[in-house]
Parts: C-alpha cells; sequence; structure tokens
C-alpha cells in the first residue's frame, strides 16, 4: 500500500510511501520533477511501519519542504524529508491523519487513536482536545454501589471506570483508569469490591487490587499437549451469574476459575472449526507481514451462562460455530447446524440466555467481513434444537448485542452497528429507537436490575444509558384500545444538593448530563390531541400547586415535572451573594400528589410519589426541621420582594406629585424622604454587584437562605437563632409598611382627593404572588444571572445539584 502526497503549494514536488517485498527499498521517496524521478530519502521506521494501517502523507499547504507522515507516532520533516523530527511524545500513538492550518500552517490538528490534537508550532507539542464524546468502548460492565458505577473497556485507550451520575455531571475528571493497553471486558468483584478484572489485546487478562494498586496477570497458558492457543483480540471474560466466585475465559477452549484466575480448568475441547486455512496468522499482512493477535481466526468470541441454570453455557465463535453445554463443559452440541437462513461460518456476536427460561437464548450474528450486512438475529426455547429467526427489514445494520428484559421478556433490546433497535412482542415487530441514540454501532449492552438502566458501550459515541425502562416495560397491546392510559412509575427520589463538575475547565471538557431528578408522568395517547385545550394539573392534599404542558403527541408521552419550587421572589439587591442564594427553589415536600390531565372537556387522573433518599443519612426529623426553616426564610424573601415592588410603586406615585399647596407638598416630601431612608435600610443597592458589597435585611435572609438549603439535614443552633432574628425584624419591617400604608398614604391620598388628584396605587401582595410565580425580580439582580461572574460564583459556592 502507498500513499502519495502532492505539494499544493508546487505540483512539481510529490512525495511517495513505498509499500514493497524488498525490505531496504520500503520507505519515503521524493520526485521533484512531477513523478519523472525519484528518490528515496527514508527508511526512517515511522515512513515504512504497517503500511495497510498508517499509509497517509500530508504536505504544508505553503511550503513544498515541510511534509508529515503518519505512522506508530507522527513525524514531520522540513527538509523534504532527509530529516525528521518525531511528535511530542505526550500523543496517543497511532496516527492517522495531519492536517495544516492553511492561514498558519504552524496550526495542525492530529487525528490518532486516542483522539485529536492541535499544536500551534508545527508539532513540537500538542494539547488534546477532551470535550469530544467520540469513545469507542468493546464492553460495558456495572456493579451495585449508588449511583451505580460503569465499566469499560475503550479502544486503544485502556480499561475504566466511572460513576453513572455526579453531583455537576460526570467529567472526564470522574473517569478512573485500571488498566492499559486496548481496553475491552472489565469488570469489579460483585464481592471484593477492591478487585476488578480487565482484558486487553490478544488474550491478556489481569486481575487488579485497588487497594495495593498492583495488577498480576492470570490468563491461562496451553498445557503439554495442546496447540498454541488461539486467543481473539477481544477475548471473551464472563462472570457467572449464579456464582460470584465462578468466572470464564476463552481461546479456542473454554477456561473456568473460581479461585479469581490463580487456577484455571479447561471445559471443553476446541469448540471452533480448527480450520488450518484461516489460521496463517504468519503470512498476514501480505507484502508487509503483520501479526499482532488481531488476526487470530477461528476463536471463542462470547461466552454466557444461563443465569437460571448455571450448568448451561454457551459459546459463540469468529468462525460460525455456536456451542452449548447442559451439564457444565462435559458434553457440548454444536447448535449452528439446525439454523436455517444463515449463511456459514458467520460470527457470533452476542448471546443473551433468558433471565425467564433454563432452554431459552437470543444469539445475534454478524458477517459483514465477507461483506453481507444483513442483520442475524435468533431464538431458541429448547437448547438449540431449534431456532426461529427474528429479524426484519425494519432493523438497520449487521446485528452485534442483544438482550432480554428483566421485568418483561416480551421486550427485547438489539444493538446493531445503526443504533438501538426495540421489540415489544418477542421479536415479531422492531422500531428503530430514536430518543437520544445515534446510528452508531452499539457493540455491547447490559441492564442495571435494581435501577431498571439500559448502558449502552458504543463505538463511536462512548457510553450511553437509558435510565428507565418503566415506560417501555409497561407499554401493551392492551394500551391501544384506550384513549389515554397512565403508566406506573416507582417513586421519584428528592435529591439532595451537593457540588461537584469542573473546576473552570472551560469548553476543553467534557461533562455527561446527569439522570433527570423531575417526576415522570408518563401516559399513552391513543391519538395525537389537535384541538383544544390539553395541560397537567398537580396537586397536593386537595390543593393545586403547579400548572404544566402535556405532551400531546400519539404513543408514548413522558411529561417531565421539576420537584422544587420555584426559586423564591428577591428584591433586586446588588449584593452577589445574595443573588445567587436564589438560585434555586427548595424541595418539594414528600408524599403522594395528585396528576389531572385534561384533555378538552375530559379529565384523567393518576398519581405519583416524591421520596427522600433511603441511603441518604438525616432522619426525617431532621429535614422537618430544615425544611421549616427554608420555608420560613423562602417565604421571608418573598415578602420583602414584595415590600420592595411595593415601595418602589408608591415612591414612584409620590414623585410625580407636584404643585400642591405648600403644606400638602411639604407632606408629600416629607413622606417620600422617610420612605426612602427606610428603603436604604432594606436592601443594598451599592456598588456593581461584584465589589462594594453591603449587606441589609434582604441580604441577611438570602445569605441564611442559601446556607440552610444547602444542606439537606438539621440546622445548626446558630443558624436557627439567625433565623428567629431575621423573623422578628421582618415583622417590625411589616408594621412599618403597614404603618405607611394604612396611615401615611391614607391621609395623603385625602389631600390629594382634596386637590382632585389620582391618589397613590400599588399592587396587592395577591395580585403580586399570581403575577409569573416562575419569574425573577427585575433590575440588577436579573442581569447579574447573565454575567460571567454568576457562573464562577456557582461553581465556587457548590451550588451544583
Amino acid at each position: 500500500r502507498m500513499a502519495i502526497g502532492v505539494a499544493p503549494s508546487n505540483g512539481e514536488v510529490i512525495y511517495l510511501s513505498v509499500e514493497c517485498e524488498t525490505d531496504t527499498k520500503k520507505g519515503l521517496y521524493l520526485s521533484t520533477n512531477g513523478g519523472s524521478n525519484w528518490e528515496m530519502i527514508s527508511g526512517e521506521f515511522n515512513t515504512k511501519v504497517r503500511p495497510f494501517y498508517f499509509s497517509n502523507l500530508t504536505v504544508d499547504p505553503t511550503n513544498d519542504s515541510i511534509v508529515a507522515k503518519c505512522g506508530l507516532n507522527a513525524i514531520l520533516s522540513e527538509d523534504q524529508g532527509r530529516s525528521f523530527t518525531p511528535s511530542d511524545y505526550t500523543v496517543h500513538s497511532d496516527v492517522h491523519d495531519v492536517w495544516f492550518d492553511p492561514s498558519n500552517t504552524k496550526h495542525m490538528l492530529l487525528a490518532t487513536d486516542g483522539g485529536v490534537y492541535e499544536s500551534f508550532d508545527r508539532g513540537r507539542s500538542y494539547k488534546m482536545w477532551m470535550n469530544l464524546p467520540l469513545s469507542q468502548f468493546y464492553r460495558v460492565s456495572v456493579d451495585d454501589d449508588k449511583p451505580f458505577n460503569v465499566y469499560g473497556g475503550l479502544q486503544d485507550n485502556g480499561s475504566w471506570t466511572a460513576p453513572s451520575r455526579k453531583a455537576g455531571g460526570v467529567g472526564n475528571n470522574d473517569w478512573q483508569s485500571i488498566f492499559g493497553g486496548d481496553g475491552f471486558y472489565t469488570f469489579r468483584h460483585p464481592t471484593k469490591k477492591n478487585i476488578y478484572f480487565a482484558e486487553y489485546q490478544g488474550g491478556n487478562l489481569v486481575r487488579y487490587d485497588k487497594n495495593t494498586g498492583v495488577a498480576k496477570s492470570i490468563a491461562p497458558y496451553r498445557q503439554k499437549g495442546e496447540e498454541d492457543l488461539r486467543y481473539n483480540w477481544n477475548t471473551p471474560v464472563h462472570l457467572s451469574p449464579n456464582d460470584p466466585n465462578r468466572m470464564y475465559f476463552a481461546a479456542q477452549y473454554l477456561y473456568r476459575t473460581t479461585n479469581m484466575g490463580d487456577t484455571w480448568e479447561r471445559i471443553s475441547p476446541d469448540l471452533t472449526t480448527d480450520d488450518d486455512s484461516k489460521q496463517q496468522q504468519h503470512l498476514s499482512g501480505g507484502l508487509s507481514i503483520d501479526n499482532s493477535t488481531a488476526e487470530n481466526h477461528c476463536t471463542i468470541y462470547t461466552i454466557a451462562e444461563s443465569p437460571v441454570a448455571g450448568e448451561t453455557i454457551w459459546v459463540g465463535t469468529d468462525d460460525g460455530n455456536l456451542q452449548v453445554t447442559i451439564d457444565g463443559g462435559k458434553n457440548w452440541t454444536n447448535t449452528v447446524a439446525n439454523i436455517s437462513g444463515l449463511p456459514a461460518n458467520t460470527w457470533v456476536t452476542d448471546i443473551e440466555p433468558s433471565t425467564h427460561d433454563a432452554k431459552t437464548a437470543f444469539v445475534t450474528f454478524d458477517g459483514h467481513r465477507t461483506g453481507d450486512q444483513q442483520p442475524y438475529l435468533f431464538k431458541t426455547t429448547d437448547n438449540g434444537a431449534t431456532w426461529t429467526a427474528l429479524a426484519t427489514e425494519a432493523i438497520s445494520g449487521y446485528a452485534l448485542s442483544v438482550r432480554q428484559d428483566y421485568q418483561k421478556p416480551e421486550l427485547l433490546y438489539l444493538g446493531t452497528e445503526f443504533g438501538l433497535h426495540i421489540s415489544l412482542d418477542g421479536g415479531q415487530s422492531w422500531a428503530r429507537f430514536n430518543n437520544n441514540i445515534p446510528k452508531v454501532g452499539i457493540r455491547d449492552m447490559v441492564i442495571h436490575e435494581r435501577d431498571n438502566a439500559l448502558v449502552l458501550g458504543t463505538h463511536g459515541r462512548g457510553v450511553i444509558i437509558i435510565d428507565d425502562l418503566a415506560p417501555l416495560q409497561q407499554l401493551s397491546s392492551e394500551m391501544l384500545a384506550q384513549k389515554i392510559t397512565f403508566l406506573d412509575s416507582p417513586p421519584t427520589l428528592l435529591r439532595d444538593p451537593g457540588s461537584g463538575g469542573s473546576w473552570f475547565g472551560g469548553g476543553g471538557n467534557y461533562t455527561a448530563r446527569n439522570p433527570s431528578s423531575a417526576a415522570q408522568v408518563m401516559y399513552f395517547n391513543q391519538k395525537r390531541h389537535t384541538f383544544g385545550k390539553m395541560y397537567i394539573e398537580i396537586y397536593k392534599d386537595g390543593e393545586k400547586i403547579r400548572e404544566i404542558p402535556a405532551g400531546k403527541s400519539a404513543g408514548l408521552n413522558v411529561v417531565s415535572m421539576p420537584t422544587r419550587l420555584p426559586q423564591p421572589r428577591a428584591a433586586p439587591t446588588s449584593n452577589r451573594m445574595a443573588l445567587v442564594s436564589s438560585i434555586f427553589g427548595p424541595n418539594m415536600p414528600a408524599g403522594e400528589y395528585e396528576v389531572h390531565l385534561i384533555k378538552g372537556k375530559e379529565t384523567y387522573k393518576s398519581t405519583f410519589t416524591l421520596a427522600y433518599d433511603p441511603e441518604a443519612p438525616y432522619t426525617l426529623a431532621e429535614r422537618e426541621a430544615q425544611q421549616t426553616l427554608v420555608n420560613e426564610l423562602y417565604t421571608m424573601s418573598e415578602k420583602m420582594a414584595y415590600l420592595w415592588h411595593a415601595y418602589g410603586q408608591i415612591k414612584e406615585g409620590l414623585t410625580q406629585v407636584e404643585g400642591l399647596k405648600r403644606k400638602p407638598q411639604a407632606q408629600v416630601t416629607d413622606l417620600l424622604d422617610r420612605l426612602s431612608t427606610t428603603m436604604s435600610t432594606l436592601v443594598s443597592q451599592e456598588g456593581d454587584g461584584y465589589v462594594n458589597e453591603t449587606e441589609y435585611l434582604c441580604e441577611d435572609i438570602a445569605n441564611l437562605y442559601r446556607h440552610v438549603s444547602g444542606y439537606p439535614g438539621q440546622p445548626s443552633t446558630s443558624q436557627r437563632l439567625e433565623g428567629d432574628r431575621l423573623l422578628a425584624e421582618m415583622a417590625a419591617v411589616e408594621n412599618t409598611f403597614e404603618q405607611y400604608t394604612t396611615t401615611d398614604l391614607v391621609a395623603i391620598n385625602a389631600l390629594l382627593a382634596k386637590a382632585e388628584r389620582d391618589p397613590i396605587t400599588w399592587e396587592s401582595e395577591a395580585d403580586f404572588s399570581t403575577d409569573n410565580p416562575n419569574r425573577t425580580s427585575s433590575g440588577l439582580g436579573e442581569q447579574f444571572f447573565k454575567t460571567e461572574a454568576f457562573y464562577q460564583l456557582w461553581w465556587r459556592m457548590g451550588l451544583i445539584r
């Protein structure tokens, strides 16, 4: 294989990367006369390494003497290839493409097996783009921590683990490395929490102890009388669903261990076709022999033990055998001959023994390596004696993985090269799942049974989690006959506040969203609603507390209802800390809520439940004490917002009064002065929203609200005492307002009536409270919420939910 690089600035200059039989002639050639003559200018390692993989040349668009060559490492020459400089050693190996910025050729991009790198000094140093969620996961697994952790292996990027959720979202730094190499199967021991297993390319398996930081190689070796072991590049490891100490590993033979890999028992003969014609690895690569074990064939690719019958074990090979034993490996049956419609020697990609029946299994096959793009999915209910084809024309892409739902046997999940497909009827019909899952290869799937979540390992979009399978599990043919059918949902946990997230990472990092903390109102709508009103009302203890829009589409609708009350109204203070204090409203109370779905003239009713996190360390009494103080402060903030609003209207009205007789005008001026003095003691109006901060009653309320609402347990004694002080001061402020409005303004309005002028008016508290209840106060505060300073404070103060 050869690569050609023509200099854009001079078509006479051509670079050629040559692969040929003679090793001394392999390398980089140069022509300066349009190809009439050639000169070999370099036989340097990276000019000829793995030409099938690395043959790519890029010439600087403005300088024909500068050329970059892809290879195991990127190399760059500035003297027409006579000498080369390797790329920054921190760049991931296996470089596939180079780009020069035509407007500034010192600006370069590098595409490698690790990602995309950027240089501004012509490759002498690089930084990686860390914000691209494009990782390629071969396998995924989960544990039972709360929240659960995800484990997986990445193409040429090792084995990793990260939490499924974290305050602030799951960022780059939340991923922890377990081991290196090309990562494949990775999982934690179910009972020994410090023990991890990681497999990397070509049959290398390690047991990693997190406590010591030491990994032990535990892969089995061939025994006397055995042929060389043929491990697949993606060698399967399988943890028994019935015994946490039982684990399987495979080459062409199947091995079993019960002591975490210290000893292995071979429990099968060669389960592949053992076709000698497909075992010519020593000749692989043509002119350039390449045998990195990725070329191994006639290997076991997938293993699965029945979760119902532990003696039933399935094995699939990359050369088309589908083997099963029902006696723990004593006897094996190759069932592939019983499958009609499957081309011979088609790669077995996944086996899913049913969690509901010992004799049932689902198997996917992939023939794309021989040009067969068809999806192959089969089901047996008699341990492989007979098979039923389940693939239909609705499935796009060759099949890579399959799972059966734990709760609903007819619900199947199929991962193909072009995304996720769902069947609600046991495989008779299929539809592609379009909700935020792109058309990428889904190499592996695992269902987290406790959390009812589906975790997808994709080749190109990292790990994707469907957080709640309940809507899919409840869909049924009976729903089709009903206009509206509500779906059940488990209690929604009221998430306690927490801090986290990237610390000023800018746009250079990626942060995954957390599962929604909103309550889900789920219903099936027989037909799309097109005429008349359709909305949802939420009630608690008979009182309407919220109205939200309804989903009007035909089919499944999931409407999210925030579990927090609207953020408290706040007077427009210039104090930045007080402004930030009003970002979040408090949690709604735990308990049952009633849902009224109004569709035209009809009302459909359901319920949902909000509950506290049972794993949290706070007692109900501690939470109630916190909620009491938070609600008091919330009410005070709302009251202060109203008083400031009303004072502003009164002040504006008094300012407009002119031309009265001397004594009445003096009374207006006196009241205006006194009212201005009062306002100046309530809310800070100094500074620019970041410096020169002063604190009055408004700011004291806001700051205490921030501290108390940020901790869901028992408030401190000091906080409770501060709350009592603020309540007393707020009562005095309300009394002053009442004095102004029931005495002073009554007198002023009497004078205005006598002079035939309009009275001073202000909005009632009831009108103020019902006027757009989700709004924030206007003025400096609203502007501050849009500034960079606001976001910096948000992160610094840990206000990440």
